[in-house]
């Protein structure tokens, strides 16, 4: 997911395939979680937002940064909402992509509303959600996951991933993408020097954790708790995270939605978690 206008994606390198035993519900953990301390979890036992009119809410869903409600270099069609967004009405547009049911946050992606969404918002033809921690939480290494459903369809683009709080770009760390016509893979890839984007093939529509075990010496892509991928890390500066659900527009990468399309299309988050490397020990150094 490149952030705004900053060079052309990576070319693919291999597909790796993973263990079909693996039940997603109850991943085999290819990380050592005692080698780590929790430092985020959300759990989406309810939902702390930020918005340009509630500052104090945990969530932010825009990128405050650019001030932007959508990465136009992507050609993404849609507009990032919240409750409180207005675009250029004078009162708020009354759109929600976000709900939360049973400890799941549901992001909606839907049609804009021909007369009372799309005059105010550029007649961006679509509405959906991105959530992003970049003025809560950001972290420099450890590891990172999110354990969601993702949707199928042309144009829909879902995707996880972090970027560097110095603005710069690149780094990047995507820890998938995926396009919503494909619906048997997911895109992996770290935006650095001789990075390259994999392929990992699994039911996207199934529930599936996916993760990020990223050191001083390599990045490491995990899904149900296999490891799918590795290469030497270059990115050294603290990075915040990301999970939203674009909507491609003509010439996108994921392409435009057809008629096939189903809308409104939902994307299922059941929890977003961080660790960090536990400091070394005089024990653990003996052993």
């Amino acid at each position: 997911m490149v952030a705004m206008a900053i060079g052309k994606r990576l070319a693919t390198a291999g597909v790796v395939a993973l263990a079909a035993a693996l039940s997603p519900l109850h991943p085999a953990r290819a990380v050592d979680l005692d080698r780590y301390a929790l430092t985020f979890a959300e759990e989406f036992d309810g939902f702390d937002r930020r918005s340009e009119t509630r500052p104090q809410g945990r969530w932010d869903t825009m990128f405050v940064r650019f001030n932007v409600r959508r990465l136009p270099d992507n050609k993404e069609a849609q507009v990032y909402a919240d409750p409180d967004f207005k675009g250029t009405a004078p009162d708020t547009l009354g759109v929600n992509p976000f709900s939360i049911k049973d400890g799941v946050l549901t992001v909606e992606a839907a049609p804009a509303d021909r007369f009372r969404v799309l005059p105010y918002v550029q007649a961006l033809p679509y509405t959906s959600g991105m959530i992003s921690t970049e003025r809560s939480f950001a972290q420099r290494y450890g590891y990172f996951e999110m354990r969601a459903r993702l949707p199928v369809g042309r144009g829909l683009w879902p995707a996880f991933w972090m970027l560097s709080t110095s603005g710069r770009w690149p780094p990047e760390i995507d820890v998938f993408e995926s396009l919503g016509h494909e619906t048997g893979k997911v895109y992996m890839t770290a935006h650095q020097p001789k990075g390259k984007m994999s392929e990992a093939k699994l039911d996207v529509a199934g529930w599936h954790t996916y993760g990020v075990e990223w050191t001083a010496e390599t990045i490491t892509w995990i899904i149900d708790g296999v490891e799918v991928k590795r290469e030497p890390n270059r990115i050294h500066e603290p990075m915040y995270l990301i999970a939203n659900l674009a909507v491609g527009g003509e010439g996108s990468w994921p392409g435009a939605p057809d008629p096939a399309t189903v809308f409104p299309a939902r994307m299922e988050i059941d929890h977003i978690r961080a660790y960090t490397p536990k400091p070394a020990t005089p024990e653990a150094a003996t052993r």
